[in-house]
């Protein structure tokens, strides 16, 4: 079946008073389908009287086969854009496989531009996801109000062979790319996504990932090349990937601009969480050569607190195989409150710091390190400026041998009491 729109033609869907739940075009079990043409699909959110329910859908893909989507545009679902999920027959466990997305758009859907829950076999080309959760004429939708949502929630779930290229994310109320594997309960199943240029303007987050706190699973999430520019909150936020689970692998990512908004206070451009309740510790994370950069008209205040920040609420906290190899880190005037001129923030669970930072492979210069709430720094001499914390730390940067390692400060105050450290041999 070939369903070809006139460039500009729309499908609108009647005003549907409170319905919780529909789907203007749904593809159940289903082989060989194609949609095609510069048309319109349009939801009825603009109209919606009712509030409950998220379950409106433009297109719905239950178990479908070999389809194709091309030069499309999906708007203002009472829920997504697009649905994915498994077949509709008998047990229900049957993904969708073959699924082909060309130059399609999302805009202004009330839950999600995408959302994938059960697909094999998945490439995407070019495609934009903007305005989500973003209702026109004002007013918001419904969490999780992503571009795009990957979220297996039932035993029968897997989403396997996924490739998006040059996928264009913006305005997205939530993330641009959301991946969250907390509802898994299958242990050991395979999950397999690559992301290549993926772009981000002014979403909540660039990627927001959020493993499972128990459960292993395996395969692999990599994205390379991601830009995330003009994020409301953290460019990247990573939680609770347990260090035997699946591995996140980001490859050369990029935050601008990142924390426009007070989502940004006591943050960092790139968050990773150790969540309390993790069966074990986080990690099997690998980060490689992220930056972190901000344009100079940008004021210290509207930037996040950190670059990089490490947060372990859980006692088994975080392990060697989490990784931020040759990070990046610009920032601007380190004496302005809320600036983020620290590039390193980490506060840890019960004992684990020393284990976790020594495997950490960072390149800095000119920035502070934070280490449970202490901040180590380097300088020529003694601080006799700024605000200091007891047990905040200024490493002598020409130090030689016969003379002190640097000061600490052992009175808290502006500048504080600082005593000399031990001398080198």
């Amino acid at each position: 079946m070939h369903l070809n729109f006139a460039d500009g033609a729309e499908l609108v869907l009647a005003n549907t008073g409170n319905t919780q739940s529909y789907a203007i075009l749904l593809v159940p079990d289903a082989e060989n389908v194609t949609i095609s043409g510069k048309g319109i699909i349009s939801g009825d959110w603009t109209t919606h009287t009712g509030t409950l329910g998220e379950g409106g859908m433009c297109l719905w893909l239950a178990g479908a086969l070999e389809f194709r989507c091309s030069d499309m545009t999906f708007r203002y679902g009472w829920g997504d854009g697009i649905y994915i999920n498994r077949s509709f027959a008998v047990g229900g466990n049957t993904a969708c496989e073959y699924i082909y997305l060309e130059n399609v758009r999302c805009d202004s859907n009330r839950r999600q531009g995408i959302t994938i829950q059960s697909v094999n076999h998945l490439i995407s080309n070019d495609c934009e996801l903007t305005g989500t959760g973003l209702k026109p004429g004002g007013g918001f939708g419904a969490n999780p109000m992503a571009g795009i949502d990957i979220e297996p929630d039932d035993v029968d779930d897997y989403v396997r062979d996924v490739t998006f290229n040059n996928l264009v994310t913006s305005r997205n109320v939530g993330a641009g790319v959301r991946i969250d594997l907390d509802a898994v309960v299958l242990v050991d199943n395979l999950y397999q996504m690559t992301f290549n240029n993926h772009r981000d303007f002014g979403s909540g987050f660039g990627l927001a990932f959020i493993g499972s706190t128990s459960t292993t699973s395996r395969g692999y999430v990599v994205m390379n090349n991601p830009v995330w520019a003009n994020t409301e909150g953290a460019a990247c936020a990573i939680a609770n990937n347990l260090s035997t689970s699946l591995q996140l692998f980001l490859n050369r990512p990029s935050a601008i601009n990142p924390g426009r908004t007070s989502l940004s206070q006591n943050t960092g451009a790139f968050q990773f969480t150790a969540e309390a309740g993790m069966a074990a510790a986080m990690g099997n994370v690998i980060v490689v050569n992220p930056s972190v950069r901000y344009d100079s008209t940008i004021a210290t205040t509207d930037r996040c607190y950190y670059a990089f920040q490490f947060q372990a609420d859980a006692a088994t906290g975080f392990n060697s195989t989490l990784r931020l190899l040759d990070p990046v880190a610009a920032q601007g005037d380190p004496t302005a409150a809320g600036s983020n001129a620290n590039a390193l923030y980490y506060q840890s669970g019960v004992g684990t710091q020393g284990q976790f930072v020594s495997n950490l492979y960072s390149v800095f210069e000119d920035q502070g390190i934070y280490i449970n709430t202490k901040e180590l720094t380097t300088a020529t001499s003694f601080p006799t400026t700024g605000t200091w914390a007891q047990g905040d730390i200024v490493f002598k940067s020409n130090a030689t041998s016969g003379q002190p390692a640097g000061w600490m400060c052992t009175v808290a105050g502006t500048p504080g009491t600082w005593n000399a450290m031990a001398n080198l041999a």
